[in-house]
């Protein structure tokens, strides 16, 4: 699960592609492929968000088209024996999930091209932990100016594991399918500070105010809460939720019973980014730190920049550098204003 996976269609006569065969076509990058549940229709139905690697904008038109295909081994130009297709995966799910795949080998947008491919499928065990809110779902987050409660939980006895030594973080999805790996944002953190999040730790005499006297009492040795506090500057976007039991474990992303990823979605300010007509001055042939006033920037930046010649632009070809860091608060005499260096 999340693991990047090649999956490879075996049959024969499948499309010519590769070497060409005189009077024939090279049409075997038209062939396309869909993962869906099982029930579905391989017509009617999109992808689901947590396959990775297929991209639909509709049920009959999908981009991913298959690597060079192996050349039939008989060399007559009858066909291929098999297509393949890389950098395939499909994210965990609170419930197993069983899926199918549906295969077109040529004029995709007809519904009737689409066919389900024989065999067993692809069959996934449920998550072994998920995340959810604690008090009421907010998707997407639209205020940062307020805490956020949610919970992490687990099968009944399927550990045990401490709640203690369970930490969350979270990545930017946009960082890739190894954001885990990666150090979680800064801008979001627990309320002592930390980007390792800590659970909260509490009695029933003593619960965290947020939590209402119904949920008070309902959660388990296999479920903890904790406490997630947003920085001003809190970039919009989808973020993967990243777990681990032990201080020793591996960060693995898990997935929500209702959305797959965490999104924060807040009207952004007119006044926010960099201010305009800066001007700047540094000596010919010495290494200078550049540094740019603005305002809400965000943390960690995405951003980049290029310093060029006025008369060139910024053209294709050149190398934008990313922001060093992010300083706040501002300079004395600049009001409500960060730098960028």
């Amino acid at each position: 699960v999340g693991s990047r996976f090649s999956l490879t269609l075996t049959g024969a006569g499948l499309p010519l592609g590769g070497k060409r065969t005189p009077g024939y076509k090279d049409v075997a990058g038209r062939q396309r492929i869909k993962i869906i549940p099982e029930g579905h229709s391989c017509k009617l139905a999109l992808p689901p968000k947590q396959v990775k690697g297929i991209d639909c904008t509709s049920p009959t038109v999908c981009s991913t088209r298959p690597r060079t295909p192996r050349w039939a081994t008989d060399r007559t130009g009858r066909g291929h024996e098999m297509a393949t297709w890389d950098a395939l995966s499909i994210e965990a799910t609170k419930a197993a999930v069983n899926y199918k795949v549906c295969y077109c080998a040529g004029r995709c947008f007809l519904k009737e091209s689409w066919q389900e491919v024989p065999g067993n499928g692809l069959s996934f065990a449920r998550a072994q932990y998920s995340w959810g809110f604690a008090v009421k779902e907010v998707a997407p987050v639209d205020d940062l100016s307020q805490p956020l409660l949610f919970t992490v939980a687990r099968p009944p006895r399927s550990s045990t594991a401490p709640q203690t030594g369970w930490r969350v973080k979270v990545v930017r999805r946009s960082l890739g399918s190894r954001a885990c790996e990666l150090t979680g944002d800064t801008a979001v953190t627990d309320p002592n500070g930390n980007v390792d999040m800590a659970p909260l730790q509490w009695t029933e005499e003593t619960p965290p105010a947020q939590l209402s006297i119904a949920n008070r009492g309902e959660y388990s040795t296999d479920e903890a809460v904790f406490e997630m506090r947003f920085a001003r500057a809190t970039a919009n976007g989808d973020y993967v939720v990243c777990f681990k039991e032990t201080g020793a474990g591996a960060w693995m992303p898990i997935p929500s019973a209702t959305v797959q990823h965490l999104t924060i979605q807040v009207i952004v300010d007119s006044n926010q980014g960099l201010f305009k007509f800066q001007r700047l001055s540094a000596r010919a042939g010495v290494t200078h730190a550049v540094t740019l006033q603005g305002s809400q920037l965000e943390v960690p930046s995405q951003h980049r920049f290029l310093v060029t010649n006025a008369s060139e632009g910024c053209i294709q070809g050149h190398r934008f550098q990313p922001f060093q860091r992010i300083i706040s608060p501002a300079p004395a005499g600049v009001e409500a204003a960060e730098r960028a260096v």
